[in-house]
């Protein structure tokens, strides 16, 4: 029986759609490689972290043939759904009062790329 290893082929923005934001929070969108950068940045308001982690989840940032992974228009790749909503989660436990967020946002899960290799901090 023969290995087979997964090939995933390159893709490029121009394949996954335009994205669902737009104005401000579309450029702002390109600034981040990954979820937990939208929910660690101070600039931005809760709402409008929201509103780009939601535009990153939402099947307009599907990867065709690959339904785990969204790749938010601007940004540099593709990342695993199950980032995005743990980022979701964290956002939300951190706007209830006397949550505790702290523990969520230190255990930030991995941060690989699509091929499994780090990403840049």
């Amino acid at each position: 029986m023969g290995g087979k290893t997964r090939q995933w082929r390159s893709i490029g923005p121009e394949e996954i759609g335009d994205t669902p934001l737009d104005g401000y929070l579309a450029v702002r969108a390109q600034d981040f490689a990954h979820p937990w950068d939208v929910v660690l940045d101070p600039e931005l308001e809760p709402d409008q972290k929201r509103t780009i982690l939601a535009a990153w989840a939402s099947d307009a940032s599907a990867v065709e043939s690959r339904p785990g992974f969204r790749w938010l228009a601007g940004t540099p790749g593709p990342v695993p759904v199950s980032h995005i909503r743990s980022a979701l989660l964290a956002l939300d436990q951190i706007a209830m009062p006397g949550s505790t967020a702290i523990r969520g946002i230190l255990s930030v899960p991995s941060r690989t790329s699509s091929t499994g290799s780090p990403l840049p901090a």
